[in-house]
């Protein structure tokens, strides 16, 4: 199965394009920022039991690289943004 990762998964598109890549049927990991709390997650409440939620700072490079050589992505969509 196909790993996609995709920063964002929180905001609109990131969300959206989230539950159409479950709903086809890709491992889809979604990079939420750590400080957000619960409620950020609300986008995407219907499909979280379906994906994987990972926390980490898209400005820390140590993490984001580390996380990125833990998940072994096929592709990584960055929607992600302040």
């Amino acid at each position: 199965m196909e790993r996609i990762l995709v920063t964002g998964v929180t905001g609109f598109i990131g969300s959206e394009l989230a539950r159409k890549l479950v709903e086809l049927g890709y491992e889809v990991y979604g990079l939420v920022r750590e400080t957000s709390n619960v409620s950020s997650l609300d986008p995407i409440r219907d499909i979280i039991n379906k994906m994987h939620i990972k926390r980490a700072n898209l400005t820390d490079y140590v993490a984001v690289r580390k996380l990125i050589t833990d998940i072994a992505p096929h592709k990584i969509v960055h929607v992600g943004a302040m």
